[in-house]
């Protein structure tokens, strides 16, 4: 329905759009929410190839609006309107950093999905000031975009085990287990924010409990310790900020006690790995099954309890007795609290019991993983989620430190960190590509600059958080606590993590983002207005902007992915696809391999020798382009020239190095196990 006052979409005064105009204008921004579902089901957009057509579209979309001269109720706060503007301004730094990047490809794309996030962010934003933001219907696409994509990969499980589990851990969809219970776990927020609505009918609410059952168990098989704390964490945020915290108790207490029961089937995957890396075949059928009833259960649970909740009014009354005392308001609201916490306490403390075994050695174990970059044994007897160790993260923030101190300003340049990473790392580890940690990421590769502009976006969007519950329907207040949680369990594993890079685990949080700096739910004193032009200008330069960064990228990318399925079959064709890429991305180290490849095939070493030397030129810093050009001079039997590539690789690489390698760390990564540290 159209925006009321007090309707879903916080209303504002003057005539609302019409119901067709309404729906027109409401697509967008729930096209670009199921997008980040679509994402999830393609490796999670980590490749350009996946995330570039949707960031044109999110640029589009944008710019369109500006252009249009679309009107909004009014403008943000000032708060809300300096966290936009340092998140574009981030964005903008980002791609200055091409300049002084040894790696410009890396850089460059780098600045193009940067500059797609501030983009999203801003396009939220302006959707939102419109009112045309059906916020149930925005919750509800958060949970069934992952429920789709994950019932789907349910199917496939049993069959294609060897490819969707890696050290007895699910890598699913996203390929990479954290990023994939991070991609099933953000969304449980908005679920239980559905869960707990009484407007909505019992059957929609049972659903939600149900997809949120299958959510949770499934995320367990990627046996990640970083999202049950980031969960934790956000469990506590959403506690203490929605007034609904007593409804939502019971919908989180069936999830949590059919997720708890079925553990034992859940972590028997990874308790089933065998010496050769594999999974039971036995042990994931029982988990799959395991995860169906669970979920079958927590719907018809959740329907029951949404149906007695509506007609009886739920915990209603004891919450009134709670909080009704004589001790005074004060001290009946630490009462009503003391209820949530206590539930929040039990729970751990079973949870506890039921992981940790052996108190003493797991403290021990705690503390030998401060010591030093644990990386535990695999499978085994007990769940990993017991098992305590850093996996070698101590190192990459170490290093991380130290290569921020090349250059303390303005960062080594984005995408950056990695070569300079394999020449300051103190141990030896594996294939690493970011530090596995925002700050650090951000503070190494951009700079104290880019560090501060990132604190700023944060510190806006969470100041938001406090005014969104300010004389608001309960409603809304929950909701800004769904959403408030929502960016903190995200913004706490980023922490731990790459997500900046996996753009179906940057969706929702960034989308939560948005909806926190415009408060759709805020009332207007006045009529809609078109757009002022200190607002439309920028939007449309930074949408401009953002799609003249992705487009040179991801066609250069697309044209060197033709090259190499025409090499074989039609060499010249291949090479003018070469070509075709260079003129789009002049510093595309992916072209040059390529053009190698295709000169070798064809006989031309001098050719070859300059595609060799154009390698090294647009990579200078990483060790990976000495190897290629060692196994080039090897190939020509030229011994002298390949020990003196391969001197110039241990340079860059002096713990550890490949004599083997094809050079195309985009398209061709090594198996996740030997290339990323995982918590």
């Amino acid at each position: 329905m159209p925006a009321t006052e007090h309707g879903e979409n916080g209303g504002a005064t003057g005539a609302p759009p019409s119901r067709l105009a309404w729906v027109v204008l409401a697509l967008p921004i729930l096209a670009l929410l199921a997008t980040g579902a679509w994402l999830g089901a393609h490796e999670g957009g980590y490749f350009i190839r996946d995330h570039g057509p949707i960031s044109l579209l999110v640029t589009g979309l944008l710019a369109s609006l500006a252009v249009a001269r679309v009107s909004v109720t009014r403008d943000i706060r000032v708060s809300s309107a300096v966290a936009v503007t340092s998140i574009a301004v981030y964005a903008v730094w980002t791609t200055a950093s091409i300049s002084w990047a040894s790696d410009r490809m890396e850089a460059w794309r780098e600045a193009a999905l940067t500059g797609t996030y501030a983009t999203l962010v801003c396009l939220v934003v302006v959707l939102a000031r419109m009112r045309v933001v059906p916020l149930r219907s925005l919750a509800a696409i958060a949970v069934a975009g992952p429920t789709v994509v994950t019932v789907a990969m349910s199917f496939q499980l049993v069959e294609d085990r060897a490819e969707l589990f890696y050290t007895g851990r699910l890598l699913g969809t996203l390929g990479y287990f954290n990023g994939q219970a991070a991609f099933l776990l953000l969304p449980i927020w908005c679920g239980v924010w559905l869960a707990a609505d009484r407007r909505l009918p019992s059957l929609a609410r049972g659903t939600a409990v149900g997809a949120l059952t299958f959510l949770a168990a499934t995320s367990l098989l990627a046996q990640s310790r970083g999202s049950m704390l980031g969960v934790a964490v956000a469990l506590i945020v959403y506690l203490a900020l929605s007034p609904w915290r007593f409804r939502a108790l019971v919908p989180l207490a069936v999830v949590a006690g059919l997720v708890v029961a079925a553990l034992p089937d859940l972590t028997g995957v990874y308790r089933s790995l065998n010496d050769d890396g594999d999974v039971s075949r036995a042990a994931v059928t029982t988990a799959v099954r395991a995860i169906w009833v669970t979920s079958l259960l927590g719907a018809l649970a959740g329907t029951v309890w949404a149906y007695v909740d509506r007609r009886l009014g739920g915990l209603d009354p004891l919450v009134r007795e709670l909080g009704h005392g004589a001790a005074g308001p004060r001290r009946s609201r630490m009462r009503l609290l003391a209820v949530p916490a206590a539930a929040l306490a039990l729970a751990a403390a079973a949870g506890v019991t039921f992981q940790v075994r052996d108190v003493g050695a797991d403290v021990q174990r705690a503390v030998d993983a401060v010591r030093g970059p644990e990386i535990e044994e695999q499978g085994g007897e007990r769940s990993r989620l017991a098992n305590l160790s850093n996996n070698g993260r101590f190192d990459l923030w170490s290093a991380a430190i130290d290569v921020a101190r090349l250059d303390p300003v303005r960062g080594v340049g984005a995408g950056n960190w990695e070569p300079h990473y394999y020449q300051q790392r103190d141990a030896s580890g594996s294939y690493v590509r970011q530090p596995h940690n925002l700050a650090l990421e951000v503070l190494s590769e951009r700079g104290v600059i880019g560090l501060a502009l990132v604190t700023i976006f944060v510190g806006g969007v969470l100041a938001r958080v406090p005014g969104g519950r300010l004389r608001r329907p309960r409603m809304h207040q929950a909701l800004v606590a769904a959403l408030a949680a929502t960016f903190v369990q995200w913004l706490l594993q980023a922490q731990l993590e790459w997500f900046w890079q996996i753009p179906a685990v940057m969706w929702l949080p960034l989308v939560a983002a948005g909806l926190l700096l415009a408060a759709p739910w805020d009332h207007s004193p006045r009529a809609p207005a078109p757009l002022r032009v200190r607002v439309r200008v920028p939007a449309a330069l930074l949408a401009f902007g953002a799609a003249a960064v992705m487009a040179p990228s991801w066609l250069a990318d697309r044209h060197v992915s033709l090259a190499r399925d025409l090499e074989e079959s039609d060499p010249v064709a291949s090479i003018a696809h070469v070509d075709q890429a260079e003129r789009f991305d002049p510093a595309s180290k992916d072209a040059a391999v390529q053009r190698l490849r295709i000169a070798r095939r064809l006989g031309d070493m001098e050719a070859a020798d300059r595609a060799v030397r154009e390698r090294i030129a647009r990579s200078p810093e990483h060790w990976a382009s000495y190897v290629i050009a060692a196994e080039h001079s090897r190939s020509l039997g030229d011994e002298p020239a390949t020990r003196r590539w391969l001197k110039e690789a241990r340079k860059r690489n002096p713990l550890a190095y490949a004599d083997a390698f094809d050079g195309n760390e985009r398209t061709s990564r090594p198996p996740l196990g030997q290339h990323d540290a995982d918590g």
